[in-house]
């Protein structure tokens, strides 16, 4: 019994230095090409700086849980995806050092690399269920993208004045909601998945890239996003009656 505990021991530690080192190499790789497209978009030093710092921050806490999930054979393709999308995101928050200087930033570029990793959204999910290595690592992952690409993103709108700094409700939100779980554990318990759920995130995002194009005015940037974040709102206030009246249903919509 206890050689056969220690094998077990042994081939999980295998299995998490290979999730480990598959990470690390997908991180790498992938800073090459990202580096280029951040010097060649970002305009000044501190923008890179911004943007490198968020890669490397974002890629140790990916790593910390990646490994401490430990229920992962390999990294795989989905998450090399998602990662991609991280990567693109930080990118995009390297542009914060600039966005109270609108004309430094080329707003058609930074548009072009948000709607990349809009289009990213999916496959990654896609290639889980194509491989079968759907994980709740990954589940995760994809969220926490989505959620700062939506943060990132209505900052930049609300520090560059294309609406107004009442636009970063919508990427804040999410995070109020988890720091509300801390006092209201109700709100902790899992939600059951929902395609509704789903299109208000891609609503999100797409209304919040559409502000940022130069061709939309800020009159109707103020009118996009003030609908967007309705939407949301709703979203979250059906998701927070579902789990107080509700905590034991598993259906929704």
């Amino acid at each position: 019994m206890f050689r056969d505990q220690t094998i077990a021991a042994e081939n999980g530690w295998r299995r998490i230095f290979a999730v480990a080192d598959d990470a690390r190499v997908t991180m790498a790789l992938l800073a090459i090409p990202l580096m280029v497209i951040g010097v060649a978009v970002l305009p000044t030093g501190p923008a890179i700086t911004l943007a490198l710092a968020l890669y490397a921050i974002a890629g140790g806490m990916v790593l910390y849980f990646a490994v401490r999930t430990g229920n992962m054979q390999r990294f795989g393709p989905a998450n090399r995806v998602t990662w991609l999308r991280t990567g693109l995101t930080t990118i995009i928050a390297g542009a914060l050092a600039v966005a109270d200087t609108p004309a430094l930033l080329n707003w058609w570029i930074i548009g072009a690399l948000a709607g990349a990793a809009l289009a990213l959204d999916g496959l990654d999910g896609w290639l889980a269920r194509h491989h079968a290595v759907s994980s709740p690592f990954g589940a995760r992952f994809d969220m926490e993208t989505d959620a700062a690409l939506i943060l990132v993103l209505s900052l930049l709108i609300g520090v560059s004045d294309k609406t107004g700094l009442w636009i970063i409700a919508a990427g804040a939100l999410r995070y109020v909601f988890v720091a509300a779980g801390r006092v209201w554990p109700v709100l902790t318990k899992p939600l059951p998945p929902s395609n509704r759920r789903r299109a208000v995130c891609a609503i999100q995002v797409g209304a919040l890239l559409a502000c940022l194009l130069p061709v939309v005015t800020n009159d109707m940037a103020t009118v996009i996003g003030g609908m967007a974040l309705a939407i949301l709102c709703l979203s979250f206030g059906r998701d927070i009656l579902w789990l107080l009246h509700r905590p034991l249903n598993q259906n929704t919509d």
